[in-house]
């Protein structure tokens, strides 16, 4: 062989060692890892024959090993190797046929973890194993599933190349194929149908995941749906199963996260186009659209806005994508809109006809080719409009007069519809008209004001100055005459706007009216500026309110409620603001005079609508009465007099409720506005103020004032993208207004939250965002106030919602070392792990879904506080003693929650404190005891062995004081056969029972069978591990049919009557048990066994009989052990305890014994006399046969 040769077989002989020995792959196989060869391949197939033929193994099973140890090394990363040459080696025997691909793929399945795609993807390719097969194995795992979800995203966010939008594709297509394609005949057999809808959920999910993503990192840029058409991966599922996959994508998009109202849409809409939102949301948008066509988009998007919630946001965005991007987009898009009129017209369906406007104005927003929005709504009614009709379509359009933009206004103005000559459908549209008119008449005044708003607040402060001044000297003062001379462009354009802002004119004129007048008459006042201003006054003056006069307005013409507190908030005179609050006070008094005085305590219920109705009167004045404070506090400032005014309307329980509801209403809404935001701010000042006077409230649990609820972390809203900015501004204008009051010690509850809400925007970099609300973070009055205790930090910490997190998921982690490190540094490090672990069951137990993500970032910050070991001057453990203590408080289905946290902490804390601390005789007991009597019940429950996880933490737990625990030692002997896979010898029996039989996997139409190894102690055992997945069978409710194991088993026990032991009660519960079984297994399985055992049996009879002497001791045996667990249930059914443990159903079915002949006679002479007794009350005995019933009396007698 020349040099070449020998290189290449030193590379193919180390190559194969390094794969088949598990050693480290030398630096220089690494070296030529890449340079793949057919002589390479060559060189390695002979080797493999070779050494398969020198140990005498066949080929084919030698190469497939081969192929999984090598998968497994690429797996675990266990050296540097990417497996070039390795996939060519395999593909070459797979195309040979020389291995077992059936064996490839059980390997695969069985990894713990998700495999890495790219190995997926190249045995795909190569047709050793089935990505949608894989995809299945891992429907039964969570963290499985999870982990398909984050690497497809992962691979979507990643930077573009070749070979990872290879993987993207290939993934993302065989998804597509499972979620919504045709699948094969063989397929169909062993995909079910959970397996299609966790398909569909994945991509529902990965859709939601780059949705929000785009909208947070609008610059980022994503490919995901787009290349999936053009790329070769399309062969797998045809152009139809993309069609479905991609309009389901749309619905997703369209339904997620309906929360924005259709007020809220009609006023922003014009923001959501096509051309004005992020570019890469649209892309994603038109990627989704690329295979689909217009007609069927708007057929999908017709049936969702009849059956489902809206996210009009989502639906008007991919509506202007369908105008922009289609060429008869708009020509479909106008037909639908017509649809939907007509249909909402028909049947007077509100939704339909909102709708249709909202899509009519959103063609018209992108500026193409859609018609003029004026020219549509002339024509919406027509001579066949009935005056129902009319009248409907204007009650609409009134309803949403005040939210509509003014553009839209003035087209309607413009453009009438035709009027029906009927009943009174030319006086509705002469009343909506009156009302645009009125409306765009506001939007004039609004403007003029809004720039008055926007001046500087110095300017404000000198026209202040100069009213003063002439109000104590009754002169013009001189910086104004000066600024009216020598600063005129300045005195025009800033200080004249500032003091002729238009308002309702008092009478008697105040002093600002009489400096007015001064200027006028010196003639520094300009008279256009002048006639505007009295104008603009004359409006105000005439404005009546759009509503329809309030039921509660007093008659004969005395003043009636509205008038009266509008006057009490515009009035500036104490004397005269004290007699207009006397008499709403006697307004208040003859209005809600019937109001039971007597009230004590209200109960809320937030999530009715009972209160509207319930409390009318009430609800409308508490509705009219915070208009009234915003108004306030707009004009004034927040005038003192505010809490005096508060008090006269608290004295009415009804008021009080309805003030609640609609406190609550607004916070659990997050509303944006910011001068809303600042009236509740004060109203929570004000509620928190008076909580001592106030009716408490009882909801749920709680007992206690309003102020107190709204404040608990668990009442909080945190799973809105914009709950945070929203909390933190509400909070900062209720802190301000105390702090302006000095009342810093009323709103406590409130300081902490707006310090806590601080502190995570501060780590966060959407802090520039936030500024001008953190300022009072570092006020020395506030931090001396607030006191957020580590045990309140870490319940809000719990309540945050990771996806609507001002945080990022890398800001969080150092947010929570800091906060620890700079707030919370005395606190006790034990006392502090105990904190974090109770803040996190607590709040997983309240909302096992939202704070997934929340829980892994503090159970990262207590592995950090236990990483210390610090010493506890305890000697009992404290992670057990808190287990104690929420069993007692939740009951024992927390263990499950807690060995899923238990097991992620270091194993030591369950015998001690410190790793170094000697293990307790106390604690080993009190451990010993909750393995033995407690999680052998409650973690074994379709099985006799405790879960590899929990035995392995508990061994290491005990680790150099190994107790005697049986559940526990047969624990882990059962997982360390499990974990040597013998594969050869005697053994190979029972571990090939431990696989088929595993009582907690066991399945009904598993045909596989076991080879008996002649050795009496395994085959026994094995023969046990049947007799346990037969009663694990039972539990999950399987009584009808046995599994095929019991029949098949029914001749070796002839043959073999060794194994008839395993199916007799003494074995199991009496002396001669092999194992301690009433210490291994659980209740449950203890109290069926001797049904499963005795109707196994029964089953037996006509093959057993004859052959075997003790067949019938086993089964009268059964009989009774039987008849003593029933009648325990009886008994514990008489006492009322739990009897979820135990089967309900009749002793002993002598009717199926009937079949036994005169077998029965023997057995009810040999059962015992209360046995007997028993069987008689039941109506089994009245069906036996009449010598039978004579028997069973003569004995009893």
């Amino acid at each position: 062989m020349g040099e070449a040769g020998l290189e290449i077989q030193r590379k193919a002989n180390s190559l194969f060692s390094a794969f088949f020995s598990k050693q480290v792959i030398s630096t220089e196989v690494i070296r030529y890892q890449d340079e793949v060869d057919n002589n390479s391949v060559a060189l390695v197939m002979s080797i493999l024959r070779a050494d398969a033929e020198k140990s005498k193994t066949p080929f084919k099973l030698y190469a497939t090993q081969f192929v999984i140890q090598g998968l497994n090394a690429l797996i675990g990363k266990h050296f540097n190797l990417k497996g070039n040459l390795f996939y060519a080696i395999a593909t070459k025997l797979a195309n040979q046929g020389e291995i077992h691909s059936q064996k490839i793929q059980d390997a695969v399945n069985n990894q713990p973890d998700l495999a890495p795609f790219q190995m997926l993807v190249n045995l795909d390719e190569i047709g050793i194993i089935s990505i949608i097969l894989y995809f299945q194995s891992c429907s039964e795992c969570p963290s499985k599933l999870s982990a398909w979800g984050d690497s497809l995203f992962g691979l979507v966010c990643s930077p573009p190349n070749p070979q990872e939008s290879h993987l993207l594709h290939y993934i993302l297509t065989t998804i597509i194929h499972i979620g919504f394609g045709e699948l094969s005949a063989d397929l169909q057999r062993n995909i079910s149908g959970q397996i299609v809808k966790l398909a569909v959920s994945l991509l529902n999910d990965f859709t939601r995941r780059m949705w929000d993503f785009l909208w947070e990192f609008p610059e980022k840029e994503i490919h995901a749906f787009d290349c999936v058409v053009d790329s070769q991966q399309v062969m797998f599922c045809q152009l139809t199963s993309l069609q479905r996959c991609y309009l389901e994508q749309l619905s997703f998009i369209i339904s997620y996260k309906p929360e924005i109202k259709p007020i809220t849409a009609i006023k922003s809409q014009h923001e959501w186009t096509f051309f004005k939102s992020p570019k890469n949301v649209v892309k994603l948008i038109t990627q989704l659209l690329i295979p689909l066509d217009v007609e069927n988009v708007l057929k999908k998007i017709d049936e969702i806005l009849n059956r489902y919630e809206i996210n009009w946001k989502n639906l008007l965005l991919i509506i202007s994508t369908v105008q922009v991007c289609y060429p008869t987009g708009n020509q479909h898009l106008k037909a639908l809109i017509n649809s939907l009129v007509q249909r909402a017209l028909e049947n007077i369906q509100m939704e339909l006809l909102l709708a249709s406007f909202l899509l009519a104005r959103q063609i018209n927003a992108e500026h193409t080719s859609s018609p003029h929005y004026g020219a549509w709504f002339s024509s919406i009614t027509s001579s066949s409009t009935t005056s129902k009709q009319f009248a409907f379509l204007l009650k609409f359009l009134s309803n949403i007069v005040r939210h509509e933009p003014s553009w839209v206004l003035h087209a309607h103005k413009t453009n009438a519809p035709f009027i029906p000559m009927m009943d009174n459908c030319r006086t509705l549209w002469t009343d909506y008209a009156a009302l645009v008119r009125t409306r765009l008449e506001d939007f004039k005044l609004k403007q003029s004001t809004d720039q008055i708003i926007e001046e500087d607040a110095t300017v404000v402060k000198e026209v202040a100055t100069a009213i003063a001044s002439f109000e104590k000297s009754g002169r013009i003062p001189n910086a104004v005459i000066e600024a009216a001379i020598f600063r005129k462009p300045y005195f025009i354009n800033k200080f004249l706007p500032t003091l002729l802002k238009p308002r309702r004119v008092p009478d008697p004129p105040d002093a600002l009216e009489e400096l007015v007048e001064e200027l006028k008459k010196s003639g520094k006042l300009p008279g256009p500026h002048y006639e505007a201003y009295r104008t603009a006054c004359q409006q105000l003056q005439k404005e009546t309110p759009e509503n329809e006069p309030m039921d509660w307005q007093m008659s004969d013409e005395k003043p009636n409620y509205e008038i009266l507190m509008n006057n009490v908030i515009r009035c500036q005179d104490e004397r005269q603001q004290s007699l207009l609050i006397e008499q709403l006070d006697g307004i208040l008094g003859s209005l809600l005079f019937h109001t039971d005085s007597s009230t004590t305590v209200i109960d809320f219920n937030p999530d009715a609508d009972e209160v509207a109705i319930r409390n009318a009167l009430a609800y409308k004045i508490a509705k009219h009465w915070i208009q009234s404070i915003q108004t306030a506090c707009f004009a004034a400032n927040e005038p003192d007099w505010m809490n005096r005014y508060f008090l006269l309307f608290c004295r009415y329980p009804k008021f009080v409720e309805s003030l609640y509801f609609l406190t609550w209403e607004f916070i659990h809404d997050c509303n944006e506005d910011d001068d809303v935001a600042r009236c509740y701010g004060i109203i929570i000042l004000l509620l928190c103020r008076n909580s001592h006077i106030l009716l408490p409230v009882h909801y749920r649990s709680f007992r206690g004032t309003f102020g107190e609820l709204l404040m608990r972390e668990d009442q909080l809203v945190l799973e809105k993208k914009e709950s945070m900015a929203f909390y933190l501004r509400l909070l900062y204008y209720t802190v301000m207004a105390a702090k302006r009051r000095k009342e810093l010690a009323n709103v406590r509850l409130a300081s902490s939250l707006y310090l806590w809400l601080c502190r995570r925007i501060m780590h966060s970099s959407k802090i520039s965002g936030f500024q001008k609300f953190v300022g009072l973070s570092k006020d020395m009055e506030l931090l001396k106030e607030a006191d957020l205790s580590a045990k309140k930090w870490l319940r809000l910490e719990m309540a945050v919602v990771a996806d609507a997190d001002v945080l990022s998921w890398s800001e969080r982690s150092g947010y929570l070392h800091s906060v620890l490190k700079t707030e919370y540094q005395d606190v006790p490090a034990t006392e502090l792990s105990l904190l974090i672990l109770d803040a996190v069951m607590k709040g997983i137990l309240h909302n096992p879904v939202a704070h997934a993500d929340c829980s892994k970032d503090l159970l990262l910050l207590l592995q950090y506080l236990l990483f210390n070991d610090q010493s506890s001057f305890s000697e009992s453990p404290w992670l057990v003693s808190y287990w104690l203590e929420l069993r007692d408080e939740q009951g024992k289905d927390v263990d499950q929650l807690m060995w899923s946290i238990v097991c992620t902490l270091p194993p030591y804390l369950l015998s001690r404190n410190s790793f170094h601390q000697a293990i307790q005789d106390t604690s080993l007991r009190a451990l010993a005891n909750l393995i033995e009597n407690e999680w052998r019940n409650t973690m074994t429950s379709e099985s006799a062995w405790l879960p590899k996880y929990i035995t392995s933490h508990l061994l290491r737990a005990l680790e150099g004081a190994f107790p005697d625990i049986p559940c526990l030692r047969f624990s882990a002997q059962i997982h360390r056969i499990n974990d040597d896979r013998v594969v050869a010898g005697a053994w190979a029996s029972l571990d090939k029972a431990l696989d088929v039989f595993n009582p907690s996997t066991y399945d009904l139409d598993n045909d596989a069978t076991i080879d008996w190894s002649g050795a009496a102690e395994v085959d026994f055992l094995a023969s046990q591990l049947m007799t346990l997945a037969a009663v694990s069978w039972c539990t999950k409710g399987n009584t009808d049919k046995w599994p095929g194991f019991i029949e098949q088993l029914c001749p070796k026990i002839s043959a073999n009557p060794g194994l008839l032991n395993a199916w007799k009660v003494p074995f199991w519960t009496g002396e001669d048990s092999k194992l301690p079984w009433m210490q291994i297994l659980p209740t449950c399985m203890l109290n069926l066994l001797p049904f499963v055992i005795l109707r196994v049996l029964i089953s037996w009879s006509d093959f057993l009989l004859p052959t075997t002497p003790d067949y019938l001791d086993a089964l009268v045996t059964a009989h009774n052990q039987w008849t003593q667990v029933t009648h325990s249930f009886i008994d514990s059914a008489i006492g009322h305890e739990n009897q979820s443990n135990y089967p309900v159903g009749q002793i002993l079915d002598f009717c199926t014994l009937g079949r036994m002949a005169s077998d029965v006679e023997q057995i009810l002479g040999r059962a015992p006399i209360r046995s007997l007794k028993l069987l008689q009350k039941y109506s089994c005995f009245r069906a036996m046969e009449a010598d039978y019933q004579a028997l069973v009396r003569k004995r009893c007698s």
